[in-house]
């Protein structure tokens, strides 16, 4: 997959929405509803899948189920929120 452009105003500029969440149907009606009006989009089960991904550092909208206390997925969420923290401090 090609790194995305950073600049909106440039031709080849593409966004990319990703989608995680456990529910397969509801990830990939979200993503063929992005997909509907011309947007990139990516759909993944877990928040450990998107942090083991190669997707370009250029993705434009993240969009995940919100975890229930206590459940494995939020676990995943945290680390996913603690890893994206440590990465902006590069």
């Amino acid at each position: 997959m090609e790194p995305l452009s950073l600049d909106p105003s440039e031709d080849d500029y593409k966004p990319m929405v990703v989608v995680i969440d456990d529910d397969p149907d509801l990830r990939e009606g979200l993503k063929a509803a992005f997909e509907s009006v011309n947007l990139q989009s990516k759909a993944l089960g877990s928040a450990e899948e998107f942090l083991r991904s190669n997707l370009p550092v250029t993705v434009s909208c993240l969009v995940f189920g919100c975890p229930t206390a206590g459940n494995e997925r939020a676990a995943g969420n945290e680390r996913a929120r603690s890893s994206n923290r440590a990465g902006q401090n590069r």
